[in-house]
Order: C-alpha cells, then structure tokens, then sequence
C-alpha cells in the first residue's frame, strides 16, 4: 500500500477510504487528522492482510498448495472480494468495470504479487517448521 502510493500506482489507498467512510458515518471525521486516519488505516490493512495471509496459510497446510500459481490466485480472488465486491457494494470506489483497463491492471498485478509473496513465504515456513 505505502510503495503502490508513493511510486503513483494508487492515488488513495482502499484501506485509507474504507477509513474516512466509516470517520464520516461515525461523525468523527473533524477529530482525525491526516497522520491519524494513515496510521489506523494501515494498521487495520496490516491486520486484514495477516488475517488473509493465516487463511492461505491453512489452505496450504491442509490441501498441500504448490505456490505458484495458488497464491497470484489467492491474491486475485482477495482483489475480487475487496476491489470487485466490497469496495463497490459499501459505495468506497468504483467497480473494475468503471475504472481504466490501466488501473485495474495494476491492482490486478499487486494483488497477484501479494498473493505469490503470501504463499511463498507460507512455502518456507513450512518447509522450516517440518524440519
């Protein structure tokens, strides 16, 4: 998310509108600065993403995942979830299918990334705690 934004890939990160939606809902919006809605809003991806990353985790332990190309899947199917459902359906960011064909690539392409990091990493892990 902090390397998407700072080299321009992301304008505004998902997890940092998700964060001034609910600011707004809430009636907190005023009381937050800048620092604060980034700080709250990359500790919660952070937590999202471990979560999402013990979930691929225990898939691979028990259905013996080959890395690649189950996690740039995984990492597809998590863009779908967030980007393709639930960023739309809460009115946060447009669908892909209203956004540039660029754009969707590039979310596309970090999210298979993270998904191929997730489940390499899971791979080795793996291969530590059996030895």
């Amino acid at each position: 998310m902090v390397v998407g934004k700072a080299t321009g890939m992301i304008a505004e990160p998902l997890p940092l509108k998700f964060e001034r939606d609910q600011e707004e809902r809430l009636g907190v919006a005023d009381q937050t600065g800048p620092r604060q809605e980034q700080a709250v809003a990359l500790g919660k991806h952070l937590l999202f993403n471990a979560a999402l990353g013990a979930g691929y985790g225990a898939l691979h332990g028990t259905l013996r995942l080959r890395p690649l190309p189950a996690g740039p899947l995984y990492g597809l199917g998590i863009y779908a979830l967030t980007l393709g459902v639930a960023g739309p359906s809460f009115g946060v960011t447009p669908g892909p299918w209203n956004q540039k064909p660029l754009t969707v690539g590039r979310q596309l392409m970090m999210h298979a990334v993270y998904g191929a990091v997730t489940a390499l990493a899971a791979e080795r892990v793996g291969e530590a705690m059996a030895s």
